[in-house]
């Protein structure tokens, strides 16, 4: 094999590369009960509440993590020393912290869980909401274009619209002035 096949092999092999080098595997970090606070190696602020998702950029196959800790508002704690991350477990894994059994305090620690599950659930149909009216938006906005459009190609009749699930015939109405 000529040098400049080599090269060029050896280029295309490096732009196929890359991009799986640039993805990172989503973790998902929760624990039980929810409402941990996880601090990774003790030394960085505090990484999340439980349940949360963070990601990694393994570096080749695999990547050890820095140690991590869950700590729940009784001052409940629970030490993972390295997690092991590798891309063949696949882009998305779950870690479940366990709250000591022996630990004081269980009850707050279960109030506080139920009290963060109750703010994500709240959170979680907030957004469902908010999705329903930016669709129902996208749908009135679809429906005033296309009506401008059949406009333009039919000169002065008037145009009917839909606006979502009902047609209201006249609800929206051009007319050319001509």
């Amino acid at each position: 094999m000529a040098i400049s096949q080599r090269i060029a092999l050896s280029i295309i092999c490096l732009l196929i590369a890359i991009p799986a080098f640039a993805e990172k595997i989503a973790l998902a970090i929760n624990s039980i009960p929810q409402g941990a606070t996880i601090f990774i190696n003790e030394k960085h602020p505090v990484s999340g509440v439980t349940p949360f998702v963070t990601k990694f950029r393994p570096r080749g196959k695999c990547q050890t993590t820095n140690s991590m800790t869950a700590r729940w508002a009784s001052g409940a704690t629970t030490i993972l020393p390295a997690l092991r991350l590798c891309w063949k477990q696949g882009k998305q894994q779950m870690y479940t912290f366990m709250r000591p059994a022996d630990a004081p305090n269980g009850e707050m620690d279960l109030a506080v869980g139920n009290q963060r599950m109750t703010a994500l659930q709240a959170e979680y149909e907030a957004g469902q909401r908010a999705a329903e009216v930016q669709a129902a938006r996208r749908a009135t906005q679809a429906a005033a274009e296309q009506a401008t459009r059949r406009l333009l190609r039919g000169g002065g009749r008037k145009v009917t619209a839909r606006f979502g699930d009902h047609a209201r015939r006249g609800a929206v109405h051009y007319q050319a002035m001509g």
